[in-house]
């Protein structure tokens, strides 16, 4: 049986009970306390959290999402308990680039942006991250604080739209646009500011002065500073003294929401274009002004409506005689001459001119002042007001007089030219570019047997006989490099006779020196033309003649020679033969005999030389039994030998082959030069060439001698070189003698191979 307690020990578990007690009540109080503080704590949270304004919600190291207030909820919907990348981005897993993951990472604050897609649109967030952290100090979750920045985002995109058009709207303008505070600090300029500016630090104040002017100090005259007093628009010009440009400045302010000047506007254009354009202007109206008063012809305006003279310049008194008084105010038909092409006339015109004629170069009659008639050309210009009606007209008068002086003496002239050219022993025509006739006298069309009519209209090759048209476009395009000529042309009378004319021909041209065609006069010469006919006949017969004696002669001669050669030659050789056997039947002792026979002996020998020599010069047999080569060889030895003077022969091709018929031509010219060459020349050398061109064959024969003169050349006694010429001509050939003085004479033979 258990021991019961002592009232002692009752008493003391009585006092322990309510100590107890009182410890209880005390720490329900405590916690009553803590309970009240801590729902105080979480009303004033829950207040500084509504208080925000912003969404907000508390994340835990899970990324689960422990605390949404109602603005969240109001924007994501209610979503404690999930996962915020499951709940806000429909993801699997977290968000890149999230910032409660940053902080959660490092511990710092991090802010980004997010952009979503919802039934309201598109709508922008800033999201910022705070961590914070546990008793126990480490990162126990995020505070996610989000704002809707759509509006802000709108803001500025629309700000970046205005910005973006008045920066486009700057750059287009053609002039510098600048906007200046009160401290005249540029705060705006568009892109040509820019320039000026471009070599300050952007990081210290721009000044206009010091941009713009280059100056130190503020200018003394100032026109904005002038605006922000008054408030009033300025326009100024401004001239740079070191180039001469020029700047136009449009001074604008611009008022605060009191009405306060708050900047100034300052566009400035370079007027320079404009402004010599200007003075262009001025200076081209004051040379029209000088023009129009020093003028040659006389311009003066008349008013429409009653014929009254309004302005004029100086040419116009000096052409009529009056003073610009008087002159002014004149009843312009006053000032024409009482003639059918004076007063009566001008009124005929201007009426035509009122109906809207335009008038140009219409010659009337005026009258000067003294009365004397004046002729001068008018041409009439409108001067229309606003309504096209014309109020006045400006006249341009030019004098003619003398032109028409002129006029008169060249219709004189001319009708004296054709009384002339009707009269003249010669034939005249005028054929334009193309050789058409448009002009013929009467002489001409005598002469060709034809009525003028009849030739006028043809064409100049219709009535020649040798010419083509193509020959006759040759010839007028002679014409135009302006040669002129006189040339014989056979034409062709209509009754199909020959007309032989000397034709003298001068082109003429346009103003713009064009060819248009050409004059030509015409002299009958068939009579001269029939008598050169005869002559010709006459000296062709003279040289067949001529031939003929001179074949007769070598014919002659090559008798004469053979019958020397072989009659007197033999003779003289059986002569000797006897002479010699003589010589041998003599006794020995009869010595005066025997040299006499000898003697005898060697004068027949030089006999024999004689008679070759003789019989050689008449025709040397080289000629006929070897050729012109060996001939011309054993020609050019013997001339060396006989006269001492060296003699060179050079055959080209050394096989060249030469007709028969030309052997003694050729042969004879080729002595009779070597003959002037040693006889006349004082020559010490003579070169002989013997050749072929093309067709031809060429004799070349010079020396080094004193060289022949132009007077002997055309000598009509040097009968040596007439003959080589003639010899030539006989064989078609031609001859050409050349002489230099002191340097030698050329003779050139050409002879075709064909005759």
């Amino acid at each position: 049986m258990a021991k019961r307690p002592t009232c002692e020990e009752l008493e003391q578990k009585v006092r322990r009970l309510e100590e107890d007690a009182v410890e209880h009540k005390r720490m329900e109080e405590e916690l009553q306390v803590a309970v009240t503080r801590e729902q105080e704590q979480a009303s004033k949270s829950e207040a500084i959290i509504a208080g925000i304004g912003a969404a907000l919600t508390i994340i835990d190291t899970d990324f689960r999402i422990l605390y949404e207030n109602k603005i969240h909820q109001g924007i994501f919907g209610k979503h404690i308990g999930e996962y915020c990348y499951m709940a806000y981005q429909n993801r699997d897993q977290v968000c890149g680039g999230c910032p409660a993951a940053e902080s959660l990472k490092n511990g710092k604050i991090h802010t980004r942006e997010r952009t979503v897609q919802s039934e309201k649109g598109t709508q922008h967030f800033e999201i910022t991250a705070s961590p914070f952290l546990s008793s126990t100090g480490k990162i126990a979750g995020v505070i996610e604080v989000v704002r809707d920045t759509t509006k802000h985002k709108l803001a500025e995109e629309a700000l970046k739209r205005s910005e973006k058009i008045l920066s486009s709207t700057l750059e287009a303008l053609d002039g510098l646009l600048v906007v200046i505070d009160r401290d005249r600090q540029v705060i705006l300029s568009n892109w040509k500011g820019h320039d000026f500016v471009a070599e300050q630090d952007r990081r210290d104040p721009v000044y206009c002065y010091k941009a713009f002017k280059h100056l130190s100090a503020p200018c003394d005259y100032c026109p904005p500073m002038q605006t922000f007093a008054d408030g009033q628009l300025r326009v100024y010009e401004d001239r740079n003294p070191v180039d001469g440009s020029f700047k136009e400045i449009h001074v604008t302010p611009i008022f605060d929401d009191v009405g306060k000047v708050a900047m100034v506007v300052e566009y400035v254009q370079d007027i320079t274009e404009r402004k010599r354009a200007e003075e262009a202007k001025e200076q081209s109206e004051l040379q029209y002004r000088d023009l129009y008063e020093n003028a040659p012809n006389a311009y003066f305006s008349v008013r429409v409506e009653d014929g009254s003279i309004l302005r004029c310049n100086s040419a116009a008194l000096r052409l009529l005689g009056y003073d610009k008084k008087t002159f002014i105010g004149m009843k312009v038909f006053d000032l024409y001459a009482d003639t059918p092409d004076g007063k009566s006339k001008a009124h005929r015109i201007f009426k035509r001119f009122r109906a809207g004629e335009s008038i140009r170069d219409v010659e009337l009659q005026m009258k000067r002042r003294n009365g004397d008639p004046v002729w001068i050309s008018l041409s009439i210009e409108p001067a229309r007001d606003d309504a096209g009606s014309i109020v006045e007209s400006r006249s341009v008068v030019i004098d003619i007089s003398e032109r028409k002086q002129a006029e008169e003496a060249l219709r004189e002239s001319e009708e004296q030219y054709h009384r002339i050219v009707n009269t003249a022993q010669e034939g005249i025509w005028v054929v334009d570019a193309e050789a058409k006739v448009n002009y013929v006298n009467q002489q001409l069309g005598d002469m060709l047997g034809y009525t003028v009519e009849e030739i006028l209209g043809s064409y100049l090759f219709d009535f020649m006989e040798d010419l083509s048209p193509a020959a006759v476009g040759e010839s007028l395009k002679g014409h135009t490099q302006e040669t002129t000529g006189l040339t014989d042309f056979r034409f062709r009378r209509k009754d199909g006779s020959d007309l032989w004319g000397m034709v003298s021909s001068s082109p003429m041209f346009d103003d713009n020196a064009q060819f248009v065609g050409a004059l030509g006069m015409i002299i009958d010469v068939t009579k001269r033309k029939q008598a050169e006919e005869a002559l010709r006949r006459s000296r062709e017969e003279l040289r067949d003649l001529a031939t003929h004696l001179q074949a007769a002669r070598e014919q002659e001669r090559t008798i004469i020679a053979r019958e020397i050669h072989d009659d007197l030659g033999q003779n003289l050789s059986a002569l000797k033969i006897d002479l010699t056997s003589l010589e041998k039947r003599l006794p020995k002792d009869e010595e005066a005999l025997i040299d006499k026979t000898k003697s005898i002996a060697k004068f027949i020998d030089t006999i024999v030389q004689s008679v070759k020599r003789i019989y050689s010069g008449l025709r040397p047999f080289l000629l006929d039994d070897l050729g012109l080569i060996p001939a011309m060889e054993w020609m050019a030895r013997g001339f060396q030998d006989r006269t001492g003077i060296k003699c060179e022969l050079f055959i080209s091709p050394e096989d060249i082959v030469i007709d028969k018929d030309f052997d003694t031509t050729i042969f004879r010219i080729f002595q009779e030069a070597l003959t002037n060459a040693g006889s006349h020349a004082n020559a010490t050398s003579v070169k002989v060439s013997l050749g072929e061109k093309g067709t031809d064959l060429i004799l070349i024969v010079s020396d080094n001698g004193k060289g022949i003169t132009e007077k002997q050349v055309s000598d009509s006694k040097s009968f040596g070189l007439m003959g080589m010429r003639e010899r030539a001509l006989s064989v078609g050939g031609e001859v050409n003698i050349r002489g230099i003085q002191n340097e030698g004479t050329t003779v050139k033979v050409k002879i075709p191979r064909k005759k």
